[in-house]
């Protein structure tokens, strides 16, 4: 509520003739500046210089990325690396970031420049589609390696966008202890949030399900270890996927979820147990079913 509806899932498709250099450099330029006027090309708008700030120019800023990403003409399509670039960028316009739900556009450009250019150096014109582990995690390294005095701040941007391409564009799982290595590589706590990594993600569930279900126990604790299992597979996604605070995910309530098809969208809102610190925490959040999975039913099921 108060978001643009985040970008239906995608893959990152085949590559086009046009320059990734040049797309990358289309995209940076999208972004409001207060020092002068932008062009949006594709949709036509212009944002006069001064104006940046305004929220309303949000939505126009979003229907740019849109129509960049929905060109499928050989020469204007997006090259593999900048539509991932773009997609990330619409989905922090649109749902936040870990630090706050509005980031500023002069914040979204800052996260882009800090990785974007690295990764369309080293991908360039590349398909992506039969990119590895290893290769994923060495360009990830060389990255973040290249930003000798804000190797910590690009580690975090490196793992919000491949927080987002694992569930929006299918990006192969890849260790991240290395990233994860990086983020205080210069001896300062970071703000943003600390973010569930996939390996993490699947040990705590491996963990319950044995738990739950292989335990010789007596009857009302396997109910109690049963109880958490179906928890934990269901608010796990929520903050794992979509930066929900613990809060959040557990004070869901059934009507605060909607099941379209391959689509779950969740409200957050206040309710008798949860409130809400600020207006801006409203908010809607959209996974794919695929995310959630337990034996005992859905996210719904479990909520009511």
């Amino acid at each position: 509520e108060g978001h643009a509806p985040s970008a239906p899932r995608s893959s990152l498709g085949t590559p086009g003739t046009g320059n990734s250099r040049s797309q990358y450099l289309a995209l940076c330029s999208i972004l409001p500046s207060p020092d002068k006027d932008t062009k949006l090309p594709l949709t036509g708008e212009v944002i006069a210089s001064g104006q940046a700030a305004a929220e309303v120019h949000r939505a126009a800023v979003l229907k740019e990325i849109d129509a960049m990403l929905a060109e499928d003409a050989t020469p204007r399509r997006l090259q593999p690396i900048v539509r991932l670039l773009a997609g990330w960028t619409r989905d922090m316009l649109a749902e936040g970031t870990a630090r706050t739900l509005t980031p500023a556009f002069k914040t979204i450009e800052t996260y882009l420049s800090r990785v974007g250019g690295g990764l369309v150096e080293i991908f360039g014109q590349s398909s992506l589609s039969d990119l590895d582990e290893a290769e994923l995690e060495d360009a990830y390294i060389a990255v973040i390696n290249a930003k000798r005095k804000t190797r910590s701040k690009a580690a975090a941007a490196i793992l919000g966008l491949h927080q987002y391409g694992l569930v929006e564009f299918g990006l192969p799982e890849v260790d991240l202890a290395g990233v994860m290595a990086l983020l205080n590589s210069e001896g300062r706590v970071l703000a943003d949030a600390r973010l569930i990594m996939p390996s993490e993600r699947d040990a705590i569930m491996s963990k319950l399900e044995k738990q739950a279900y292989g335990t010789q126990a007596s009857d009302s604790i396997v109910r109690e270890d049963v109880r958490l299992s179906r928890q934990a597979y269901a608010a796990l996604p929520v903050i794992a996927f979509r930066g929900a605070r613990r809060s959040e995910a557990l004070g869901l309530q059934y009507r605060d979820i909607v099941e379209e098809g391959e689509q779950i969208h969740v409200r957050v809102r206040a309710n008798s147990s949860r409130r809400m610190k600020t207006a801006r925490g409203r908010r809607r959040i959209d996974l794919s079913v695929s995310l959630f999975g337990h034996r005992d039913g859905s996210i719904s099921s479990w909520a009511r």
